[in-house]
């Protein structure tokens, strides 16, 4: 059920009859606590596919068998460990997936918005500018050639 099926938001009512076994058996009760981290760290793995943000009240619905101050520290050792790309946003109460990468990205891409339309703005203030600019880089493509 844990590798093959993708079901993010009823992973864990599928696997609850087999932890109620887990559980109630004496010698395989001992597997219940790291089955379920590993439930854990699957639904979020999951979830991360499907959403960019979510909140942290449907999250503990998703894993009721844990507090979110326990989910939180293995949030924190997953991300560390580059398992997982996910921000607590608390302020919010939200979980926000996505990685580092596109967020540099986006932020790279407005910075290069920004210096375009700056640009712009300066050569409608400043035409003559444009023309020195343009002189000083035929004046060094001559020195070249």
């Amino acid at each position: 059920i844990l590798e093959v099926e993708f079901h993010p938001l009823d992973l864990y009512q599928r696997m609850s009859p087999i932890m109620t076994y887990l559980a109630g058996h004496p010698t395989l009760h001992q597997y219940v606590k790291p089955l379920e981290q590993v439930i854990l760290m699957r639904v979020l793995k999951q979830v991360s596919q499907v959403y960019q943000v979510l909140k942290i009240s449907e999250f503990e619905k998703l894993v009721p068998f844990t507090s979110f101050k326990a989910a939180e520290m293995s949030i924190v050792d997953a991300v560390r460990a580059s398992q997982l790309h996910l921000r607590i946003d608390h302020q919010n109460s939200t979980l926000n997936f996505g990685s580092l990468v596109t967020e540099s990205e986006k932020l790279r891409s407005q910075l290069v918005m920004l210096t375009q339309r700056l640009t712009e703005a300066v050569e409608l203030v400043h035409p003559e500018k444009k023309d020195q600019k343009l002189a000083q880089k035929l004046d060094l493509f001559k020195g070249i050639l």
